[in-house]
């Protein structure tokens, strides 16, 4: 078998696995990147490269979570890895994973949350496709606006790094995966939390979705109203200066990476900057001021959609607290969209007398997090004349503490449900389940797969027809046991 993929930036050598899957590791996507400036493309070449060993992740805090003993992390971070059955074989479709962490972790290396980012069995269990994960600049490196020391303009992009390394990664992937057998015309992006964020955000850009043609949306949080702002990038800005003590650029770019993320994280966990401080901000440079509106007009409808969230999200999160902490912590959430009092919460929990209060405060906190978020998306893309597919994942799997939680479906998606993975230390809960199953993970294979090849994800693996979403009736489908379609889940609650 032919383990080496020629491409236009040069030849990379990889390695076969266990289950005669290629795979090729820390291949640079662009050139070294200097610190919160945009990274530039790399120039063709003849050279050489070994692809056997897992890159840097960007600088961020490690847990025991994330891995038993932290890699050395990086600014030179920006790698991408891929996974094919055979490089030779060429005009595969191609699935591009983009990682979450609240933009503030995460990484594409195979020992990173026991490798369910990672696409071997993926591409094992759908020999005709190609994965990729990426790396790109998080927390700090990715979003800081710079404009009070920036008198040049020299750092112009540096509250938006962490999308535009993402463009530059699809950039070089619609350039160069010919050489690993894949079909640059026939792309999927997909990505879970922010990086479901990320993967809608790319949907709404003309300049990246020139790159792709389909997305999967994972518990995106994309919506018209949680949008950051100059003014927010400012005062965000000016808090990580009073922290650092900086008082020029310079100050910042001689200080070591390890206290730049100390600070930021400070400051992130401080709740003075809201759950923004490490997004995108918009209206700037490339960035519409709603991306949302432009899903609306029709900026991609040439896009196939496939979006959805898990019916339990971030229960474990709640789990310590009290009924009334719960709500407040809902309430809190929920002032971005002007949801902070009583008798608002009060008509929620009773929209539904079966419910019980608590799991009321459940869903008012999951769904302004990110429920309410996916359908303002899936709507806008619907209205845009996009081909859309809503789900729902309800399925506690047997066993289970609780509902099933957020990254819920990655590790059924990517045939890794063994593949031990934990949302939250605390609860001790794996996020498959403590008995994951079988019947799941084919079901949900074959819709991500379905969807990457054709861009619906339907087929003989799943008993009910996947209807196509409409913003008038909001067809979704419900994952459980046995699969159902709704016209819109839990409507009393999201359309209040």
């Amino acid at each position: 078998m032919n383990i080496t993929a020629k491409c236009k930036t040069g030849t990379y050598i990889g390695h076969v696995l266990e289950n005669n899957i290629v795979e090729f590791l820390g291949i640079p996507y662009v050139k070294p990147p200097q610190r919160w400036k945009k990274a530039e493309p790399l120039s063709p070449s003849d050279k050489v490269f070994e692809a056997k060993e897992n890159a840097a992740p960007c600088y961020q805090r490690s847990c025991v979570e994330n891995w038993d003993v932290a890699p050395q992390m990086s600014e030179d971070c920006l790698t991408l890895n891929v996974w094919t059955a055979d490089p030779d074989v060429k005009g595969k479709p191609v699935l591009v994973f983009i990682h979450g962490g609240s933009y503030m972790t995460g990484c594409n290396r195979t020992d990173f949350f026991n490798g369910i980012y990672c696409g071997d069995k993926f591409v094992e269990a759908s020999p005709d496709i190609v994965y990729v994960n990426i790396n790109y600049r998080i927390n700090i490196f990715g979003c800081l606006d710079l404009t009070e020391f920036d008198e040049n303009g020299e750092y112009k992009d540096s509250s938006n790094l962490q999308t535009l390394d993402q463009i530059a990664a699809l950039k070089w992937i619609h350039e160069n995966i010919e050489g690993f057998g894949g079909d640059p015309e026939n792309i999927t992006i997909s990505g879970q939390s922010a990086g479901g964020m990320s993967v809608a955000i790319l949907m709404s850009l003309p300049e990246a979705n020139q790159y792709f043609k389909r997305v999967i949306c994972q518990s995106t949080a994309l919506s018209d109203t949680m949008l950051k702002y100059a003014d927010k990038a400012k005062s965000n800005a000016k808090r990580f200066y009073e922290l650092t003590g900086a008082t020029s650029l310079k100050d910042l770019l001689n200080m070591e990476p390890e206290t730049l993320l100390d600070h930021a994280l400070t400051m992130a966990f401080s709740g003075e900057s809201g759950d923004s401080t490490f997004e995108p901000k918009w209206g700037d440079g490339i960035f519409p001021l709603n991306p949302c509106e432009e899903l609306r007009k029709g900026s991609a409808k040439h896009i196939d959609l496939m979006i959805g969230t898990v019916s339990g999200e971030f229960d474990t999160i709640g789990l310590s607290m009290s009924d009334e902490t719960l709500k407040k912590a809902g309430q809190s959430i929920g002032q971005f969209k002007n949801i902070t009092d009583d008798d608002f919460t009060e008509e929620y929990v009773a929209h539904y007398e079966e419910r019980d209060r608590r799991t009321a405060y459940q869903d008012f906190w999951n769904d302004i997090l990110l429920r309410m978020g996916s359908v303002c998306t899936a709507d806008a893309h619907a209205d845009g004349g996009g081909n859309t597919y809503m789900y729902y994942m309800s399925f506690v799997p047997e066993g289970a503490k609780i509902r099933p939680q957020h990254c819920f479906e990655i590790p059924y998606t990517n045939m890794k449900k063994d593949n031990l993975a934990y949302m939250d230390i605390n609860t001790n809960e794996p996020v498959q389940g403590n008995k994951p199953s079988a019947k799941l993970e084919s079901e949900l294979h074959g819709c991500w797969a379905n969807f990457v090849r054709t861009g619906n994800p339907n087929g003989n693996h799943i008993e009910i027809q996947w209807p196509i979403y409409t913003s008038s009736n909001k067809e979704t489908a419900v994952i459980d046991y046995n699969w159902s379609v709704e016209n819109g889940v839990r409507r009393k609650d999201i359309e209040q």
